[in-house]
């Protein structure tokens, strides 16, 4: 699952397979947020993304770099971490809100 080295077009579609791959449980929270974060935060051009997928990517990353998989970080320090539970919502709130942006790719949105 390395996002490294995708050409940029492929880097958008990556995304959306990430998300998919969480809340399908095929990777890990921790995964997930490591290779959003290479794939987003530092690897993809910006410019190819729509307006709404920009907004939505964004919010996603100010979540998933808030991830800890360890409760004793998110009782010391509640404002700063999330946990497992709030980043699924949110990567379903992001799914379904760009659902309608990205009707030509249904497959990426189905629970198979």
């Amino acid at each position: 699952m390395q996002s490294k080295n995708k050409p940029n077009k492929q880097a958008v579609e990556y995304l959306y397979y990430l998300m998919k791959e969480l809340i399908s449980q095929n990777i890990t929270p921790r995964s997930f947020c490591d290779e959003f974060y290479e794939c987003f935060d530092i690897g993809i051009d910006l410019s190819l993304l729509n307006p709404k997928e920009l907004q939505e990517f964004e919010k996603l990353s100010n979540v998933a770099g808030r991830f800890s998989g360890f409760e004793e970080d998110r009782v010391k320090f509640p404002n700063a971490y999330c946990d497992e539970n709030k980043l699924k919502s949110i990567v379903i709130e992001v799914m379904s809100s760009l659902a309608q942006e990205r009707k030509g790719l249904p497959h990426l949105f189905s629970q198979e």
